[in-house]
């Protein structure tokens, strides 16, 4: 009887021993599966953002694009056709960036393009009763009053901007912060194109 107690103890010990294998090892590939699937979640998600920051840098740089178009309209030799197709393309891309947004961003860039689209319909008109001659006395009244509108886009563009930080997940995204970094003394520069006129006069 005691030989076949010990038998049964014996077989009792190595039946738990593989129980605990059985369990270590599950709990173990359990482990493995479920941050295999977290890891795969995780590059998912760096996979989409970077896809999403991708988009949204486009569309900050179309913005910045649309901005010079609006800028080189006072050369004497610019192509209004080029120009107005280069401006139009930069309002899609613009557009485009819309698709992966936050509504914030959604809202602040419908801002952005009704000021940039507001701004380059008054140049273009300006522009066209300028003609091609490139000493025309109103040039000049042109260049500043573009500086002008240049100035005037600095606050949606620092809206556009912030939001897209928020949207990245980008520190230093505040309004207050972005629109401070991003600000250009255009009054200075217009200052300094004033005199720099007045020179080429004297």
């Amino acid at each position: 009887m005691f030989a076949i107690a010990q038998v049964f103890s014996s077989l009792i010990s190595a039946w738990a021993t593989f129980v605990t294998v059985v369990i270590t090892v599950s709990g173990a590939v359990g482990v493995a599966l479920w941050q295999l699937s977290h890891d795969r979640k995780e590059r998912a998600k760096d996979r989409a953002l970077q896809a999403k920051r991708e988009v949204l840098i486009e569309g900050v740089k179309a913005a910045i694009i649309a901005r010079r178009v609006i800028g080189d309209l006072v050369s004497a030799d610019v192509d209004m056709e080029k120009s107005s197709s280069k401006f139009s393309e930069a309002l899609a891309q613009m557009s485009a960036a819309t698709a992966v947004a936050s509504l914030e961003v959604v809202t602040r860039g419908n801002e952005m393009v009704a000021a940039l689209a507001k701004t380059y319909m008054a140049a273009m008109v300006a522009r066209t009763l300028l003609g091609e001659d490139p000493v025309n006395a109103d040039r000049e009244k042109f260049a500043l009053a573009s500086l002008r509108g240049q100035k005037e886009l600095q606050h949606p563009f620092a809206r556009l901007a912030a939001a897209v930080r928020r949207d990245l997940l980008i520190d230093g995204n505040g309004d207050a912060e972005v629109a401070h970094a991003l600000w250009v003394d255009v009054d200075e520069a217009e200052r300094y194109t004033r005199a720099m006129l007045q020179a080429l006069k004297e």
